[in-house]
């Protein structure tokens, strides 16, 4: 099963243990064991997203900054004709 499942999963079970009808203290240790087990999901989660090579900054973007500096605009001057 995969972590994000298994959140999924724990999640759920947060959600119904305390409608189970469990002894008050088994309720309570199941959902400190859920809580742990979250915890250490996070932290694997983590783990592989630290080991990972981030993306190279060269990735494409959709927006590209102006390459022309503004001192290169220049503005064509109106045509004169006469008659």
């Amino acid at each position: 099963m995969s972590r994000e499942m298994t959140l999924i999963v724990l999640g759920i079970l947060t959600m119904i243990i305390p409608y189970t009808g469990f002894p008050s203290p088994w309720r309570t240790g199941l959902l400190v064991l859920i809580g742990a087990a979250v915890a250490v999901v996070g932290f694997l989660q983590r783990g592989e997203m630290l080991r990972t090579p981030r993306k190279s900054s060269t990735e494409h973007h959709p927006f590209q900054e102006n390459t022309r500096p503004m001192d290169d605009v220049r503005m064509s001057e109106p045509e004169f004709h006469a008659e």
